[in-house]
């Protein structure tokens, strides 16, 4: 990850923000039953960012526990909407 990270900064200029999810956090299962992955990070007209995600992220406390992880550490994406 932290080549990756390099070459978009040489390529882009800019800082990227890579959001992985852990085993621990929520299994594959869970993630394919919520479609957690399909959830989208849009940019706001504030510059900010925002997930929007599933609903069914919402109706499971896992992978709702995940998201509100993701909003919280310090990347762009400071709201969760699902």
């Amino acid at each position: 990850m932290g080549e990756l990270r390099r070459k978009f900064e040489i390529c882009c200029d800019a800082e990227l923000f890579l959001i992985e999810v852990r085993p621990e956090q929520a299994s594959v299962h869970e993630a394919v039953d919520t479609y957690l992955f399909n959830s989208q990070i849009v940019t706001l007209p504030d510059e900010g960012m925002c997930i929007v995600a599933p609903i069914e992220c919402e109706q499971q406390q896992r992978t709702r526990q995940v998201l509100a992880e993701i909003v919280a550490e310090a990347n762009p994406s400071g709201k969760c909407v699902s």
